[in-house]
């Protein structure tokens, strides 16, 4: 594998909406890319974010700056204070938990708190099942599922806690604020989730609403 890391200083407190512009824009985009393998951004503190790409060859790699370049031209060059230090090369250690069920939910529920729609059903299996409780029908395959989120994502934000993992099946407890919550009548819902992950997707899905806070 090759991995190329891009420094970039920007604009002061801009770090957070670079993160989100790049989540809902650059990611789908370069997820697409042949070789792609993973993509990161870090908020390294006092104005300055790194990205990595990485990608099974040296080929794609070498694109992904390409990408970046012509992606941050076009869409948000503005918020940055010049060009990017570039460092590139091969991977020569390598380690992941990405098939950790927690590791697994913890990913979900960031892609939901960056509103990044891409992110969160790239984590789903294409046959994944959803259940909610609140509705009779049981939302089967991507379509379905992300369907169901799309109206979840407005302002979303999720803090959850309590994870247990027992083989496969990971249950957690979780605080919810965004549009969807106040469209309820609450300010907060605090819910109670599961999620079944298999080779680092998510076949089942179903939470429930154990309490709520702040209703109008």
């Amino acid at each position: 594998m090759y991995a190329s890391i891009r420094r970039y200083n920007v604009s002061p407190g801009a770090a957070t909406e670079i993160a989100q512009r790049v989540s809902q824009g650059f990611v789908p985009i370069i997820s697409k890319a042949p070789g792609f393998a993973a993509y990161y951004i870090v908020d390294a503190g006092n104005d300055v974010i790194a990205s990595v790409s990485v990608f099974q060859d040296q080929a794609g790699a070498e694109e992904s700056n390409r990408m970046a370049a012509d992606w941050v031209k076009q869409n948000i060059a503005s918020l940055f204070s010049g060009p990017p230090e570039i460092t590139a090369g091969a991977v020569t250690v390598h380690k992941s938990e990405a098939h950790d069920p927690i590791a697994v939910v913890n990913a979900l529920d960031a892609a939901c708190n960056l509103g990044d729609i891409e992110s969160v059903m790239a984590l789903f299996a294409d046959d994944a099942i959803l259940k909610d409780p609140a509705e009779p029908k049981v939302h089967t395959g991507k379509q379905q599922i992300r369907e169901w989120f799309v109206p979840q994502m407005g302002h979303f934000q999720v803090t959850a806690r309590d994870h247990r993992v027992t083989g496969n099946t990971v249950t957690w407890r979780g605080t919810l604020t965004g549009d969807i919550v106040r469209q309820m009548g609450s300010e907060v819902l605090e819910e109670a989730a599961e999620a079944v992950v298999q080779g680092g997707k998510i076949t089942s899905f179903a939470l429930t609403i154990v309490g709520r806070g702040g209703a109008k």
